[in-house]
């Protein structure tokens, strides 16, 4: 089996050791692929490990590998390891691309809510959802931005999303 797509496939049941054994074995080999560098740093922000995500996702920035999923990544790596003026701008420019992936959007609509600014929360999570209709953590954050405008009836139908669970990562 190729090795990429046995890392991927284990990266996308939840088995990160095994992904990430198989990563570091393509790594070895591959050690300048900006795709694959983006790759593991995702793993290690879905794993929590904001350091190592941080250095593999800025490496793919650095090699012009920075679409909007990327730098979306790169803005929760950042904002998880407490460092909000990094995050915002990471997300900021992943907002600016000509068609941002949805989680971007998403993401980018967790920096407006209870911040006072509800409405540009609600407009991000909306272009989020038209592009992608399931997705939990623009449901949760359109949830918060509905609660913030005190459209309760709405708020709570958009919070059931909420408790199925979100991590937000593109």
């Amino acid at each position: 089996m190729d090795l990429f797509k046995e890392a991927s496939e284990h990266h996308v049941a939840g088995r990160y050791a095994e992904a990430e054994k198989a990563y570091d074995m393509l790594l070895t080999q591959n050690h300048n692929n900006p795709a694959l560098l983006a790759t593991i740093g995702t793993l290690y922000l879905q794993t929590s490990r904001y350091g190592l995500a941080i250095h593999m996702l800025e490496t793919a920035r650095n090699n012009k590998f920075a679409g909007s999923d990327v730098l979306s990544n790169l803005s929760l790596a950042y904002k998880n390891s407490g460092q909000q003026a990094k995050a915002l701008e990471c997300i900021e420019e992943a907002c600016k691309a000509d068609d941002p992936c949805s989680g971007a959007l998403a993401n980018y609509s967790g920096f407006f809510t209870n911040t006072g600014t509800p409405d540009k929360a609600l407009a991000l999570c909306e272009k989020a959802l038209a592009k992608e209709p399931q997705m939990v953590v623009a449901h949760w954050n359109k949830a918060l931005a509905l609660l913030e405008l005190g459209e309760w009836d709405r708020a709570w139908d958009e919070h059931e999303w909420g408790l199925k669970g979100h991590k937000g990562i593109s």
